[in-house]
């Protein structure tokens, strides 16, 4: 359910996830320094194929939140199989400069009792590299063409 994990990972009830890369405007890269309010999305490592029973939760680090972190994630359904990525915000009044060394997230295992009637198809199944908004580009175009709109009123 778990792929190329690392046994010394695995903790009491979570597995410290490591990271393979993160991504701004979709342009990889193996550092990256977030100011206050910049987000980056982390790709991990490690990769989940999911039970029809399991879910998986994708939480962020103590130490990560006293240093001024947030993250989102989805909930990852059971029956899906994708790497695992979440998206890291920068909340504090600081610069915080991430790179591959450090653990940011873990991942956290859910049984669900029973199978679920219909397993995870959707726009993310078997996601590898990072796609962005994937299939969803076209139902957010007008959202994110206001969003770009006020940001350039702004400046």
């Amino acid at each position: 359910m778990l792929l190329n994990a690392d046994a010394s990972n695995i903790g009491q009830v979570t597995y410290d996830l490591r990271t393979e890369g993160f991504y701004i405007n979709e342009s990889k890269q193996s550092e990256v320094e977030l100011g206050p309010g910049d987000s980056a999305f982390v790709s991990c490592v490690e990769c989940v194929a999911l039970p029809n029973d399991l879910t998986a939760s994708v939480l962020l680090r103590n130490s990560r939140i006293r240093q001024g972190l947030s993250l989102d994630a989805p909930l990852y359904f059971p029956g899906h199989g994708t790497r695992l990525f979440y998206r890291v915000t920068n909340v504090s009044g600081n610069t915080i400069t991430l790179d591959k060394s450090k653990g940011i997230a873990q991942v956290a295992f859910q049984h669900v009792d029973g199978m679920v009637a219909h397993p995870y198809h959707g726009a993310f199944s078997d996601e590898l590299n990072f796609n962005g908004l994937a299939d969803y580009s076209d139902v957010y175009a007008g959202e994110l063409k206001k969003v770009s709109q006020v940001v350039g009123d702004l400046t």
